[in-house]
């Protein structure tokens, strides 16, 4: 199934929840059952956890604000389903922020169904403008377009949605959200402002740090036998790759000329290591690895789609992952 039909499937199930939601917001309003009681706190609703931690960070322990994260079952964004309570925390919340990419288009029609029309939107792919990377297709990478046009192949051409894998990134957006939470809460603006400058120091110097672990290794090239969410990230460090799909793509099998282009790119390249996805099922990554013939170990980096609320009760951070992350690219290249 091409992206496109699996994205206009998606898109009639939202509507659907769209229309309940709406209903029941009017349902509600006219029992003045109060869906968002005017408590006195600040309501902030983020689609996805690096968003969720990168505002955590900056509320800090700031009493008077309701923050929270949509999703958390394990599910990634490209298979999340915002249920008609979900819908009620968006439509009714002081900040909403989100992506911007093609899998929270719903979340246009959502805001159609605003309660306030004060609501403070931030959208983080229509803040980067120009600076947004689309999808690249490489060499040896499986085609969603083979029997296709070309102007379907340039009409499905979209930015890469995982922008948060770049720590740059993940700066500047700090700051956008910080002055967002401080519009919709200018009596805490001076505490939420010192919390930023504290959080994006650490961003940075994890930057510096993940530059002299990455530039210390002796390998360039990664070998991705998975899905690619990693664009941002590899353009951030130079690093090269090959994959079996771009971005997330929502092919299910790698042909055998793609499983066969990555088998002797791994043999050539001599990596000891294949990269999946932490929601891989591996099947593909052993398969190319069988294909080639060679001792290797399979090596996850974290793309942060599929964070449980368990796992960030649990302590999970958007630095600690990128940390670990850092780490097992150094140690992937390093075996190059």
């Amino acid at each position: 199934m091409l992206l496109r039909e699996r994205y206009m499937k998606s898109k009639i199930i939202r509507y659907a929840v769209l229309f309940l939601t709406a209903l029941m917001i009017a349902s509600s309003l006219c029992a003045c059952a109060g869906l968002n009681p005017d408590d006195g706190k600040v309501s902030i609703v983020c689609t996805i956890f690096p968003i969720y931690d990168w505002t955590r960070n900056i509320v800090g322990d700031t009493e008077g604000v309701e923050l929270t994260l949509l999703g958390g079952n394990g599910a990634d964004m490209h298979n999340y389903q915002a249920s008609v309570s979900d819908m009620v925390k968006i439509t009714t919340c002081d900040v909403f922020i989100y992506t911007g990419g093609e899998s929270e288009e719903w979340v246009k029609d959502a805001l159609d169904q605003a309660v306030s029309k004060d609501m403070i939107v931030v959208d983080l792919i229509e803040l980067l403008g120009e600076k947004a990377l689309g999808e690249e297709e490489v060499e040896g990478m499986q085609g969603e377009h083979e029997d296709g046009d070309a102007d379907d192949a340039d009409e499905e051409n979209e930015r890469d949605e995982h922008i948060w894998m770049s720590l740059t990134n993940a700066d500047y957006f700090c700051g956008c959200i910080c002055d967002a939470i401080c519009s919709a809460d200018p009596d805490n603006a001076e505490t939420y402002k010192n919390n930023s400058d504290s959080y994006r120091n650490s961003i940075k110097d994890l930057l510096k740090e993940g530059k002299d672990k990455l530039d210390a290794a002796s390998g360039s090239t990664i070998i991705v036998a998975d899905r690619f969410p990693y664009l941002y990230l590899t353009k951030e460090f130079g690093i090269g790759y090959y994959a079996a799909f771009k971005g997330c793509s929502a092919e299910t099998e790698a042909s055998f000329e793609t499983i066969a282009f990555l088998s002797e790119k791994l043999k050539e390249i001599g990596s000891a290591y294949v990269i999946v996805t932490e929601s891989s099922d591996r099947k593909l990554a052993l398969t190319v690895i069988s294909t080639a013939g060679v001792e290797c170990d399979i090596a996850v980096i974290d793309s942060m789609q599929s964070v449980t609320k368990e796992r960030i009760s649990a302590g999970t951070s958007y630095i600690d992952i990128m940390k670990t992350n850092f780490e097992t690219l150094a140690q992937v290249l390093e075996k190059n």
